[in-house]
């Protein structure tokens, strides 16, 4: 099923992009992704912001995930990934199905890949 266009998604430490698509009997899949940046003109250090805040926010009901940038942890449906100097997070929701990790990490590698091109 295709994907529909992008959709811009932000929040105060965070821009992306959200990609939707909806099936048969109005099932919805999507998939986001978006990086973590400075509030304001605040200077980011990606690495500084994964070991002092969020890996100790979503390590305690995540898991560690191997091979992915510098480090990674899995947390429900969503899987935060520092590979300096970019921290973003995935999320893949597919409509009646639970987490997929799997998935999430796919689209990670893609992110990783195309940041070092």
């Amino acid at each position: 099923m295709p994907l529909g266009g992008p959709i811009l998604t932000y929040a105060d430490d965070t821009t992306g992009v959200r990609y939707e698509a909806t099936g048969r009997g109005h099932a919805r899949w999507s998939v986001e992704v978006s990086c973590f940046h400075g509030a304001e003109d605040d200077d980011f250090d990606a690495a500084v912001h994964w070991h002092h805040y969020l890996a100790e926010h979503v390590s305690d009901d995540g898991v560690a995930v191997a091979g992915l940038g510098d480090a990674a942890i899995q947390r429900d449906d969503t899987l935060f990934v520092l590979d300096e100097p970019a921290l973003f997070y995935v999320t893949v929701a597919l409509d009646g199905q639970g987490p997929r990790p799997d998935l999430c990490a796919e689209v990670a590698r893609r992110v990783i890949a195309r940041l070092a091109s």
